[in-house]
């Protein structure tokens, strides 16, 4: 365990050398990672940090000259709800929150085409995060409701598909 913190800390020093541009996404996603010592504190504090200080200024995170809708929003996302398992960062976390409701309502123009595979599923699970821990978000919008059935929807046909799958080995 201490070799594989001690690597991970390794590539969060790296990332400021000009070489790696780090994503907001994975940076919350490290951050959520409680201390190993059992203290109530993240096992990397610094992408904690990272991410009270790169905020953009329209209160998402991800690559500020490139935009991409669904990344954005994965990305503030993953902040909102790094942030709020923490209990810091309350500004952050609200500007985050607009962003994400500006955002997904415009979303609804993107359909499916634009999606990567799998955002559905990912997207779904983070908002049943939120939702756990009371983020006040826009569950009943019927843009949510449709990315929700299209997940529902890929879950039941994988579910066919193993099943198919094991029928034609017997």
């Amino acid at each position: 365990m201490e070799t594989l913190i001690s690597e991970i800390k390794s590539m969060l020093r790296a990332m400021g050398d000009g070489e790696t541009s780090p994503s907001a996404y994975d940076t919350a996603w490290v951050a959520k990672i409680p201390a190993v010592d059992g203290s109530d504190q993240p096992q990397f504090p610094d992408t904690l940090e990272w991410i009270l200080q790169n905020q953009l200024k329209d209160g998402s995170w991800g690559n500020e000259f490139y935009f991409l809708p669904y990344d954005r929003i994965l990305a503030t996302l993953a902040c909102i709800i790094t942030l709020t398992i923490w209990r810091t960062g309350e500004t952050q976390v609200q500007k985050g929150i607009e962003f994400f409701k500006r955002q997904v309502g415009m979303m609804e123009d993107e359909a499916d085409k634009h999606w990567p595979s799998g955002f559905e599923i990912v997207f779904t699970a983070m908002l049943n995060e939120a939702k756990s821990l009371s983020v006040d978000l826009p569950y009943e919008l019927p843009f949510i409701k449709q990315i929700i059935e299209k997940r529902e929807a890929k879950l039941k046909r994988l579910e066919n598909s193993d099943h198919d799958a094991l029928l034609s080995l017997i």
